[in-house]
Formats: C-alpha cells, structure tokens, sequence
C-alpha cells in the first residue's frame, strides 16, 4: 500500500470518529418567557431597597450528552413594557447552566452576569445602573413532549455594585420553556 493511500484512510477514519462524537453530544436549545418577581435591597447607598417584577425571556444553547446538559444562557426582564416609566427597569444577563435532564425533570444551576437599569422617577432623571454575578438554581418539568414549565431561585453573588451603593438580589422566577433535544 502507497503512503498517501495510508495517509488517506487515517484522515477518512479520523473524520468518522469527530462525526461520531459530535453526534453523541446532541444539541440542546431552549427559550423561555414567563414572570420573575424580586427583591432588590441595598446593603450600602443612599437610594434605598426595591420590589422590581416584570415579564421574563431567555434563550439558551447547549449540548445534551448522556443526560447532561451545558448551556449558554441569555435573558432578560422588563417593566413595564416601556421600562422608562417610574418604578420600571429592564436587566439583560448572560452566563452559563449545568444540569442533569432525568425522564421529565432537568433541574439545574447557572451562574453570569447581570446588569440592570433601574428608574425611580417618571422624569427619568433618577436612573440607576447596577451590575454584578447572579446565581440560579432551578428546575424544568416537561409537560408535553418539548414544552413545560419552569421555576427558579435567583440570587446575586455577593452583592451587585453602583459607583455609590451596593445591592443585594433575590428572586424567584416562573416561566414556560421549550427545550429541543
């Protein structure tokens, strides 16, 4: 056997093995919307603590190998829809998600990054931007086939910052998802 025959046939049995692989770890993508309802409460500051609740949205992508999922994650949150109004905020956050799928429960934990834009008056010149880690931890529980609900405790790690202030987050999180295995 010539050697650019050899070279050929390893290059073919190599690619066979990274398709196989890849198949194995399956993709996994989700999207939510629901209602997240929290407790922002200030640690040190001058501004004071804030309830904020709004509508919740998220997207995630990930692998599925053998029951494990890891994800990516995107959200976010806002209220009222023009977040410009007094009391509304909107947040955006990222970061990833571990979690183990059994027959129709994936509970999971995730830890990112937060960043929320606060307003405390209707002229909106009382604007406060804070930001920090946030960890959740959760459960899906499938229905129907890919749709189900979901439900999670949300919480900052430690303390989320401002130039002048720092902000505690607690919260719990409830939301219709779409997993594709």
């Amino acid at each position: 056997m010539s050697k650019g025959l050899k070279n050929t046939q390893k290059l073919v049995l190599q690619a066979l093995l990274v398709c196989s692989l890849v198949q194995i770890a399956l993709a996994y993508d989700s999207f939510k919307i629901g209602w997240s309802n929290a407790n922002l409460s200030e640690q040190k500051g001058s501004y004071g603590s804030k309830n904020i609740s709004g509508i919740l949205f998220g997207l995630e992508r990930g692998w599925l190998y053998d029951n494990l999922v890891v994800a990516a994650y995107l959200e976010g949150n806002v209220w009222p829809l023009s977040a410009l109004s007094e009391g509304g905020y909107y947040s955006i956050g990222t970061g990833g998600k571990i979690g183990y799928n059994f027959a129709h429960t994936l509970p999971y934990i995730a830890l990112g990054a937060e960043y929320m834009s606060l307003y405390y008056t209707d002229k909106n010149d009382n604007q406060k931007n804070i930001g920090g880690l946030v960890a959740q931890i959760g459960v899906d529980f499938r229905l129907a086939d890919e749709f189900g609900l979901g439900i999670a405790l949300k919480s900052s790690v430690p303390d989320m910052y401002r130039n002048d202030g720092r902000y505690r987050l607690f919260g719990v999180v409830v939301y219709f998802v779409y997993q594709g295995f």
